[in-house]
């Protein structure tokens, strides 16, 4: 007991040596700060947004000082202390967070098939029912929170595009190594990034590839093309080569307050409305 007593003390002294490490360093590197940008609203446009109101307003007087920065002197940036840095950051996180909720589930035995990466029919029924269809290619995964010490189950959805049938093509595909790291695809000839029928294959089936596409193989029967910030998904389903658009995240479900609850994963910049005015937030620190 005393050596387990003796080792809290001593974990406790060093996780508080390295925050107040942290805080010196931000200083050194020239400090925190917070940054506004407010955002013109067309009438009658449909947007989604967090409203943050006076009373909490007054608690974060950090963001009141930001928002009137910006508004007398047009300026979209107020370095700030660390500390009220640190919690208007998370208070604007949770707003966002709650911002996205759509509905709760409440049958929690189907968490089981979540931690299991499995989308029940219960579920998909209880999706649909409050007007967000999973289609027949939605995916789940858990994922570590960004909030809380907690899990989060993401689910995925994706496309389906065509086929491909030419053996020749598949034996292109499995050419390609297996990739270790980013995703990066060298192949011997440099003009030629995309194996040069499995080009043809796309421009075939009405989905030209660019110039600078490139391929990695993620796993043994999985393949990625990706150009542009998006890409293009080839799994070996069923002893098909099956193409899908890039997987987007569509939901995430929280466990919270003992519920399974369903979030919106978010398609844009957040915006908050203040009062009467929209602004967008962000937190950076100084190079």
């Amino acid at each position: 007991m005393g050596l387990l007593r003796a080792f809290s003390i001593s974990f406790a002294a060093l996780f508080l040596t390295i925050s107040a490490w942290f805080i010196w360093a931000m200083s050194l590197s020239g400090g925190v700060f917070i940054s506004v940008e407010e955002v013109n609203i067309s009438t009658g446009e449909k947007i989604r947004y967090a409203e943050i109101t006076e009373d909490e307003l007054e608690r974060y007087p950090t963001l009141e000082k930001a928002i009137d920065e910006y508004a007398i002197n047009k300026s979209r940036s107020l370095e700030v202390d660390y500390e009220e840095w640190k919690r208007a950051r998370d208070f604007i996180e949770k707003k966002r967070h709650e911002s996205l909720y759509l509905f709760d589930i409440m049958d929690g035995e189907l968490e089981d098939d979540l931690n299991r990466s499995i989308i029940p029919v219960k579920m998909r029924r209880t999706f649909e029912s409050n007007g967000y269809p999973l289609s027949e290619y939605a995916s789940v995964y858990k994922v570590d929170s960004y909030l809380k010490s907690n899990w989060v189950y993401r689910i995925t959805e994706k496309r389906y595009l065509f086929s491909i049938t030419d053996t020749e093509v598949e034996e292109e595909l499995n050419r390609i190594n297996i990739s270790t790291g980013s995703k990066t695809y060298m192949p011997e000839s440099k003009d030629d990034l995309i194996p040069i029928k499995l080009r043809n294959t796309f421009v075939s089936s009405g989905f030209p590839l660019p110039d600078d596409a490139r391929i990695s193989r993620e796993e043994h029967e999985r393949w990625y093309i990706f150009f542009g910030g998006t890409g293009y998904n080839i799994l070996k389903e069923e002893g098909r080569l099956n193409v899908y658009t890039e997987e987007r995240n569509a939901f995430e479900i929280w466990k919270e307050e003992g519920n399974l609850k369903v979030y919106e994963t978010e398609l844009q910049e957040p915006l908050f409305k203040v009062q009467g005015r929209y602004y967008k937030f962000s937190f950076g620190h100084a190079d």
